[in-house]
């Protein structure tokens, strides 16, 4: 039936025009006729801004974080921008203001005083004991502290102001400054999109396997909490790293890559690459709802874990009409996934146009940046490795890859799973352990006595295999290292006011010892 018909409202009587053009676009909004606008504390914005400008300076003078700092006097975060963007963490209006209580201070969190040490902090003056260098340090201290307080203050009043829409000036920088950061962080696009940016993070016990005490975070108190990083802790060590928000999604499930890799000998460093992976899923939907942070179904893809999950055994089935069995797919049935996608997927960046012109994504783009990482990474690690002849490893990395098809070094396990859990890893750790064989026996005598033709190693490609190092590094730990080196005098001027300095503390010494004299006398 046709509706009612609705009455018209009565014609706004003339105090009406003195309504807030800023409360009409709301009301406009609510009402329908046009959109809401949103609505931004422009001083929160221009605190995140000026971190992110911080953030560029570094990567732009990357060279400093290879001598221990950014090479700026100023801190990435300070405490006062850490407290603001702290209290707006998950907040999506950014019409916040300071409370009255601050939030607390990392360092405050992780129960950290700055204890100076004594040493650093001296100037050459104190070193010769100048009273008045002390004296001037002091009030600069208090000159600072007092101007602390006052962008302090500062910051909460403009904290405090109403919230109101977007400058079109301030717009544009935001837009500037995340276009550089993207161009210039290789890791930037891991942290989501304008769609969705949850700032997750993934804490790992150190010393366990198989999922155990892993788990995710988009609150830092409960991660702390997590990890006893509040009290110290029981020393445990702890690895945290950045939640992958923008991975590729597999019949809307989080997988990752486990891919073997053989070390046959630390020096010279000889590793072999298995030309074949396997995909792990997990049994449940990926969803970024905080809710489901808790659930290892849906974040966690190790078999350990998703085998007791009640959807283990589904029948799944991927975009492509290929079905997915018991949360694992060859390296096949992953290639094939990746040439659909693509052919159905528009270049709209240089890393997709790559992909897009490969007859085969996996083999020609994505499976040789796994092999030049797995090797990257040993070579990283060989001055660490106690070197041991006649013996080898095995190493199980793990790949994500991303929404551009990049893959990314998760972890990397010792003594990596070898059972068989699945159809998938039956075929494959059958058809590697005896390739392994080939390698370690039949390619190592054919190498001490190259008889004949080279001995077929099965799937393993030799991916690296370096120079002879004399004396490894590793080797130089239970020997006695010392350095040598002769006094250095110090610049004419620097001597001078030290010698002045000390000049001063005597003469006040001395104006101290003539005072008690004098009154020990009139007692």
């Amino acid at each position: 039936p046709a509706p009612a018909p609705v009455a018209e409202a009565p014609a706004p009587a003339d105090d009406a025009s003195d309504i807030d053009s800023l409360e009409m676009d709301e009301l406009d909004g609510v009402l329908g006729d046009k959109e809401a606008p949103l609505l931004f504390n422009e001083e929160l914005l221009r605190i995140a801004l000026r971190v992110c400008r911080k953030k560029l300076r570094v990567l732009v003078d990357d060279d400093t974080e290879l001598d221990g700092g950014s090479g700026y006097s100023d801190r990435l975060v300070t405490d006062l921008e850490w407290e603001a963007l702290r209290h707006a963490q998950g907040r999506v209006d950014c019409s916040l203001a300071l409370p009255k209580d601050m939030p607390p201070t990392l360092d405050d969190l992780l129960h950290l005083k700055d204890v100076p040490d004594e040493e650093e902090t001296r100037s050459s003056l104190d070193q010769a004991g100048s009273i008045l260098a002390r004296a001037r340090e002091d009030k600069l201290e208090r000159i600072r502290k007092a101007e602390l307080t006052e962008r302090r203050k500062e910051a909460r009043r403009n904290l405090m102001r109403a919230p109101s829409p977007l400058k079109d000036d301030l717009r544009k920088e935001i837009e500037a400054v995340l276009a550089q950061l993207s161009s210039l962080d290789p890791q930037h696009q891991l942290n989501g999109g304008p769609a969705s940016t949850r700032n997750t993070w993934i804490a790992k016990p150190a010393a366990k396997s198989r999922g155990r005490g892993i788990a995710t975070f988009d609150d830092l108190d409960r991660l702390l909490d997590h990890c006893d990083a509040k009290t110290g802790g029981s020393g445990a060590l702890w690895i945290v790293q950045k939640y992958m928000e923008s991975q590729l999604l597999i019949a809307e499930r989080k997988f990752d890559l486990r891919q073997w890799v053989l070390v046959t000998d630390w020096n010279p460093l000889t590793i072999y690459f298995y030309d074949e992976c396997y995909a792990r899923f997990t049994s449940h939907k990926f969803t970024d709802a905080r809710e489901s942070l808790e659930n290892p179904f849906v974040h966690l893809v190790n078999n350990s874990i998703q085998k007791d999950g009640e959807n283990f055994h589904d029948d799944i089935e991927a975009e492509n009409g290929v079905s997915i069995e018991d949360c694992m797919w060859t390296q096949e049935d992953f290639a094939g996934f990746l040439d659909w996608k693509m052919a159905r997927t528009d270049a709209t960046t240089d890393r997709l146009r790559k992909c897009k012109d490969s007859d085969d994504v996996f083999t020609d783009v994505v499976q040789p940046e796994m092999r030049k990482i797995a090797v990257e990474v040993l070579q990283a690690a060989r001055d660490s490795i106690e070197h041991r002849k006649n013996s080898w490893e095995l190493y199980g990395y793990d790949f994500m890859v991303d929404a551009e098809l990049r893959p990314w070094l998760i972890e990397v396990n010792s003594s990596p799973a070898c059972d068989y859990s699945t159809a998938v890893t039956e075929r494959y750790v059958k058809k590697a352990l005896v390739d392994i064989l080939k390698v370690t026996i039949d390619k190592r005598e054919w190498e001490r006595t190259p008889v004949g033709d080279e001995p077929d190693t099965g799937g393993w490609q030799l991916a690296h295999k370096g120079p002879f190092v004399e004396t490894p590094i590793a080797s130089l730990t239970g020997g006695d290292i010392y350095a040598e080196g002769k006094k250095v005098e110090a610049p004419r001027a620097i001597r001078a006011r030290a010698r002045a300095a000390a000049k001063a503390a005597a003469a006040a010494k001395r104006l101290r010892e003539e005072r008690k004299r004098r009154e020990v006398a009139e007692r």
